[in-house]
């Protein structure tokens, strides 16, 4: 991963009338999780389920480099041209568990309904080591303004013959404990598909809305304004069964 800027300033009457700097962030690591689930087959139409996922752990190195530039003819700093980088102290992500419950009503060959319920606590998401007086900062910061987020899915589908009609309901709860920086996220989603017996195609449509707090501005203006940011997803796709 990386992330590059470039800023530039003019200021009249001064024999400098460009001058860049560029900062490039390298992020190198790993990371380990781990889930368990299982299902339960109460007679021939409910099922019931649980899941857990661990936190995942990453392990990340940081380095950067710099460059400046000018258009001043006798400007002395190529010398600052990436080459000299920066190591970082390698340190630890953790981000919080999920827990997973799931309820499924079978109707026969005629289609289903399920339900699931997922619930985490963003508050315990936390950079380590925890004795580092940067991360004590932003972990009390993590701990105050994250809580916890409960995950609602509703959805079900009806077959008629080779067609299969399906609908679906998300709710998801915000992360943050004031619920303005994101709000609460409401998603519905339809589709069709077509069993041609070795084959299928299928077609969903999905919405989502869900309202953001945004800075537009980095200086100046910096009130955040309030987004309602919504997404639609259209997919087609085709299997085929061997």
């Amino acid at each position: 991963q990386f992330d590059q800027f470039t800023e530039s300033g003019y200021e009249p009457n001064s024999e400098i009338t460009r001058t860049t700097f560029d900062n490039y962030l390298e992020t190198e690591g790993n990371g380990f999780s781990f889930s368990l689930g299982a299902i339960a087959k109460l007679n021939d139409n409910i099922r019931l389920g649980g899941s857990y996922q661990s936190p995942t752990w990453y392990r990340l190195e940081d380095n950067t480099s710099q460059r400046i530039n000018s258009d001043l003819a006798d400007a002395d700093i190529n010398f600052i041209n990436f080459n000299i980088i920066n190591l970082f102290e390698s340190y630890t992500v953790k981000t919080p568990s999920k827990l997973t419950g799931s309820l499924a009503v079978i109707f026969a060959k005629d289609g289903l309904l399920s339900f699931d319920y997922g619930y985490q606590d963003f508050s315990q998401s936390e950079l380590r080591p925890t004795n580092d007086p940067s991360f004590q900062t932003v972990n009390s910061q993590i701990a105050s303004e994250l809580g916890t987020v409960s995950t609602f899915r509703l959805g079900g589908e009806y077959r008629i013959q080779q067609v299969s009609l399906r609908a679906g309901y998300r709710f998801e709860q915000s992360p943050y404990s004031n619920g303005n920086t994101i709000g609460d996220l409401n998603a519905i989603s339809g589709g069709i598909g077509y069993n041609f017996g070795g084959s299928k195609l299928d077609f969903s449509l999905n919405r989502s809305q869900q309202d953001v707090s945004e800075r537009l501005f980095n200086a100046g203006i910096t009130t955040p304004a309030m987004i309602d940011r919504g997404i639609t997803n259209a997919t087609l796709s085709y299997t085929i069964n061997f």
